[in-house]
C-alpha cells in the first residue's frame, strides 16, 4: 500500500507537535490523539477501548489537532526544535570531515575550525535565541490558550 507522502508528513507533524503540548490539551483529548497517533488505533477501535462513539473520537481527534497546530503557530517550539536538530547535523558533519582529514594525515588549522564555527553561530544564533522576552511571550499565549479551553 502506497502511502501519499501529504498525508505521511502531516501524521508526522501531529505527532511532534503531540510530543511538544500535548499535555496542554484536555485529558480526553490527550488520550484520543495518543491512541491515535502513538498507538496508531482505528477512530472504530478507540471508541470501543474508552467507551465512546466513533464520531466522538473523530471530534476530538479534530479538535486536539486543531489545538496542536495553534499551539505550534503561537508559540513555535517545534520549528525552534528543527532548527537546533538542523545546527546539530551541522556540527556533526564537520566534526566527520575533521575526523577525516584527520585520519588521511591532513590537519585542518586551528583558524579554519574557528571560522566554521563562527559561521554556523552566526546563521543559526538569532533564530535559536530564547530570550526573557519569549519567555513571557510564551507564557501569556499559553495561558489565553489555556483559558479558551
Amino acid at each position: 500500500m502506497k502511502i501519499d507522502r501529504a498525508v505521511s508528513d502531516d501524521y508526522e507533524m501531529i505527532v511532534q507537535l503531540l510530543d511538544f503540548y500535548g499535555v496542554l490539551l484536555p485529558d480526553r483529548q490527550q488520550e484520543v490523539l495518543d491512541l491515535h497517533y502513538n498507538e496508531d488505533l482505528s477512530f472504530t477501535e478507540i471508541a470501543e477501548n474508552i467507551g465512546v462513539s466513533r464520531q466522538a473520537v473523530h471530534d476530538a481527534v479534530k479538535a486536539g489537532k486543531s489545538s496542536l497546530v495553534k499551539f505550534e503557530e503561537k508559540l513555535s517550539l517545534q520549528k525552534k526544535f528543527q532548527k537546533q536538530r538542523e545546527l546539530v547535523q551541522i556540527v556533526l558533519e564537520n566534526v566527520e570531515k575533521l575526523r577525516l582529514s584527520q585520519h588521511m594525515g591532513s590537519t585542518y588549522s586551528d583558524n579554519l575550525i574557528v571560522t566554521k564555527a563562527e559561521q554556523v553561530n552566526h546563521t543559526y544564533s538569532d533564530s535559536l535565541k530564547v530570550t526573557d522576552v519569549d519567555i513571557k511571550k510564551i507564557e501569556t499565549v499559553l495561558k489565553k490558550l489555556l483559558a479558551q479551553l
